[in-house]
């Protein structure tokens, strides 16, 4: 997400990103919030390397929209996750046929 905060008098729109985690009991949890100036592979691995500094053992799968080196950093940093692509598309259309109720949790 892009949010605007003011710094010293200048407004800059920087890009925030949110992890997320569910666990086995549906728990939703923010695992990191971040922003960075360049979101390159990089950066993915930076941010999933602190993720794992921060006691995440395991992801079963990851869902990203179109971010540039997010697979090969998950390659590195987690292997075993599956990180589906086109997921946008989909993630849209699910949400599309829940209910009201459902669409806000």
């Amino acid at each position: 997400m892009h949010l605007k905060i003011r710094d010293h008098g200048l407004v800059a729109n920087p890009a925030v990103d949110v992890a997320i985690g569910i666990d086995e009991q549906g728990q939703k949890s923010i695992l990191a919030i971040n922003s960075g100036e360049n979101e390159g592979a990089k950066f993915w691995l930076a941010f999933l390397n602190e993720l794992k500094n921060r006691g995440v053992q395991d992801l079963l799968i990851a869902v990203v929209e179109g971010r540039k080196g997010f697979p090969e950093a998950f390659a590195n940093a987690f292997p075993d996750t599956t990180v589906p692509t086109g997921i946008g598309p989909l993630r849209r259309n699910s949400i599309a046929s829940s209910s009201d109720q459902d669409r806000n949790d």
